[in-house]
This record gives structure tokens, C-alpha cells and sequence, in this order.
């Protein structure tokens, strides 16, 4: 170790490059990551559905009938609890609504160039119509910078178009042809990432691809080593959209249905034709 340091050391900055050779030290003494990441869900409501076949445990059950908004927050176990839960259990997330937060922290001492951002791992399947635990956001959330558009063949980000006026943002050009992203060493830059797609339901992961050093790598994100799930609601009609553009009524069939009304939270008594206009 010594005669690494005096090598180091020994050398003028003209003759070594100076950043790399920090890096080499230091995965010398720990795992050798370019960048860190987390994820985190912005989902402005609480929106899943299962799969058919997977059911609720008896004790998901049992929270949700005895959910009310005056005991909301005042228990151990809570809905941001049941989704963690149910992600688990393979539950996609509304395509309408999925936003995913990742924030990365570059590991290296060399400056590290984001080239492209885009979905791997891409399998499609029919919509998923086993349990909808339908509690819809208050509001339309926060318009993010990022999209990933599934009804495209070969989807890749891409920039975010209008969102602000209540309808819903569209994909716009993609994203790196105007934007640069650098990471850099010990500081955390975040990437706000949402989905659409009106097809099919869509499990995935999304791989990075930069240059350190000038040589290529990649990395692939995933939720706790799993895909990310998403899924557009299992409509069985829908009505033809307004004069305003926004829809009038729909009907979307389910095996079962937990829907917030009121103040509380029951299951629905006709899934397999629900009436609803936001969604079909």
C-alpha cells in the first residue's frame, strides 16, 4: 500500500490523472460503485392493483374495512404500509399516476456523463384485473421532468409537454437532445421520472448509460431488485370524450374493488362493471 501511495504521490499532475487515480485508491478500501441510487414513489394518491390470483391477506382486509380518515395517521400500520406491501406482492401502480423519484450520488472523483436514460427488462402482458385498491390523489400531483411513454414501441425518456392545466402532461422530444445530466462526486441530483401507456400492463427496469473517463458503463435500477409495475385500468367500454377532451363515463371490471368514499374505505358491490369517468 505504502508503494502505491509513493507512486501516487510522485507524480506531477501533467504525467497522472489525477482524479483517476483517487478512484483507483479508492476502490482499494471500498466496493467500487460509480453511483449510488435510491427510489422513492410520488404517487399523489394511494392506487394499486393486483394481479388476478394474488389475493389480500386477512389483514390487509381488515384495515382497509376499518379504515376512516379520522384514525388516518394515528396507527402503526398505515396505507403508505399496505402499498410497500402489496409492491411486494407484484401490484402495478395506475399508468396514469406512476412517478418515481431516483437520486443519485456519484462514488467517483472523476466526473461522470449521463448519455441516455431508458427502460430495460420491457415485458408486456395483459391489464391486470385482480384487486383495484382505488384512493385517488386530492390533486394532479406534480408535473415531472422525465417521461417514459409504453405505448411506444421502444420507449426512452423524454421531456414532459403541458401537465399544468389539469390534463394530463404528454411526452415531448427526447430528453437528452437538449438536456445534459453530469454526476458528480458526493453530491445527490434527482431525477423525476413518470410513466404512461394505455395499452398494456408493463413491468420494467431502467438502465443508465454513462461515460467516466471516457469509457462507457451502465447501471440498472430497479425497486429493491424488482421491476417496476404499471398498468392501465381494465376498461371494458368507454364513451367518447367531450368537446373539452376529457372523458364521460366509463365502466372498468375487477375482481374485487376497495374504493374511498366518503370517509372511509369499502369494497365495492359490482366490480365486474364499476362505473367511473376519470379513468375509462
Amino acid at each position: 500500500m505504502a508503494a502505491i501511495l509513493l507512486v501516487v504521490t510522485g507524480l506531477g499532475p501533467d504525467v497522472i490523472d489525477v482524479p483517476a487515480a483517487r478512484d483507483t485508491m479508492r476502490a482499494v478500501f471500498k466496493d467500487p460503485e460509480d453511483i449510488e441510487y435510491s427510489i422513492r414513489y410520488e404517487d399523489p394518491g394511494y392506487e394499486l392493483i393486483l394481479p388476478s390470483g394474488v389475493e389480500l391477506t386477512a389483514k390487509q382486509r381488515s384495515f382497509l374495512q376499518n379504515w376512516t380518515y379520522a384514525n388516518n395517521n394515528k396507527e402503526s400500520y398505515g396505507l403508505s404500509d399496505l402499498m410497500r406491501e402489496l409492491r411486494g406482492a407484484g401490484a402495478a401502480t395506475p399508468a396514469k399516476q406512476m412517478n418515481i423519484v431516483v437520486t443519485l450520488k456519484g462514488e467517483r472523483h472523476q466526473k461522470i456523463n449521463v448519455d441516455a436514460i431508458y427502460p430495460v427488462e420491457v415485458h408486456r402482458t395483459a391489464p391486470y384485473n385482480g384487486t383495484w385498491i382505488n384512493i385517488p390523489p386530492q390533486d394532479g400531483g406534480s408535473t415531472f421532468q422525465m417521461m417514459f411513454d409504453f405505448d411506444e414501441h421502444t420507449p426512452r425518456a423524454r421531456t414532459t409537454v403541458g401537465g399544468d392545466d389539469g390534463i394530463p402532461p404528454k411526452p415531448g422530444q427526447p430528453y437528452f437532445r437538449k438536456n445534459t445530466l453530469t454526476v458528480k462526486d458526493g453530491i445527490e441530483d434527482t431525477l423525476n421520472i413518470s410513466t404512461i401507456g394505455t395499452r398494456h400492463a408493463v413491468t420494467f427496469k431502467i438502465r443508465i448509460d454513462y461515460r467516466i473517463g471516457g469509457k462507457p458503463r451502465h447501471m440498472v435500477i430497479a425497486d429493491h431488485d424488482r421491476p417496476f409495475v404499471i398498468t392501465p385500468i381494465n376498461c371494458i367500454d368507454r364513451i367518447p370524450v367531450d368537446k373539452n377532451g376529457k372523458p364521460v363515463v366509463g365502466h372498468a371490471s375487477y375482481d374485487h374493488i376497495w374504493s374511498l368514499g366518503g370517509g372511509d374505505i369499502a369494497s365495492v358491490k359490482n366490480p365486474r362493471r364499476w362505473s367511473t369517468e376519470y379513468y375509462c
